[in-house]
Parts: structure tokens; C-alpha cells; sequence
């Protein structure tokens, strides 16, 4: 039962978490209801009566530790998450032009490009 424990301890260690994706499959893994400590809780009946105490704590404090792993990715994982998607409020913001040009100004234009390509200069003022 202990070198399970070593063994389990290992591979948490191990474990590389960089997303939320891993830390759900490190808590199903490890935590789930058909995950590994589990399975050694299960063992548990199978242990004689003189070292069910002792084997019971051990895996009590392993199971305990697994969660702080767990809490400590969580946190760690959150904090980065949170970190990215922090807006800074320093930076100027975006420009969002509204509407449309109303379609008669659209066709002026179109006017004025046309003479403009053929020769003619288009000059505003008040006498023509």
C-alpha cells in the first residue's frame, strides 16, 4: 500500500497542468469517483485489522494532499486565466464609426471622380 502511495505521489509530480482542459482531467484522474485514490480506499477492506488504522491515516493524509495539489493548480490556473484576460484600461480605445454615407453624398461623388478622370476640375464657391 505505501509504495502505491509513492508510486501515485510520483505521478502527481509529474503531472503537468497548463490548462483548465488539464486540471479537470488531473481532478478526474486522481479524485474522480473511479480515480485512483478511490481505487486505494477500496483496497483499504482488504488490509489486515492490525494496519487498518495506520494504512486508513496514511491514506487519509495522501488523499489531503492530493486535494492541495489540486487547490494549488486551481488557484494557479485561475490566476493565469484571470491575468490574460485582463483589459487594460491605459490603452486608447478602439474607434467605432457608426452609420453609413447617406447614399445621394455616395452618388456626388461618383459624379465628381467621372469629370475628374475626363478633364474637368470641380471648384465650389459662389460664383460658377
Amino acid at each position: 500500500m505505501k509504495d502505491k502511495i509513492k508510486e501515485i505521489e510520483n505521478e502527481i509530480e509529474q503531472f503537468v497542468v497548463s490548462t483548465s482542459k488539464d486540471l479537470e482531467d488531473f481532478r478526474i484522474k486522481y479524485l474522480g469517483s473511479k480515480g485512483k485514490v478511490k481505487i486505494l480506499f477500496s483496497w483499504l477492506k482488504e488490509v489486515a485489522k492490525e494496519e487498518k488504522r495506520e494504512a486508513g491515516q496514511q491514506l487519509n493524509a495522501f488523499r489531503n494532499r492530493v486535494q492541495n495539489k489540486f487547490d494549488e493548480l486551481k488557484t494557479e490556473i485561475d490566476s493565469k486565466q484571470e491575468n490574460e484576460n485582463k483589459i487594460d484600461t491605459s490603452l486608447p480605445a478602439d474607434s467605432n464609426e457608426i452609420g453609413a454615407r447617406h447614399p445621394l453624398s455616395l452618388v456626388r461623388s461618383e459624379i465628381i471622380e467621372i469629370f475628374n478622370r475626363i478633364g474637368f476640375t470641380i471648384s465650389e464657391g459662389p460664383e460658377i
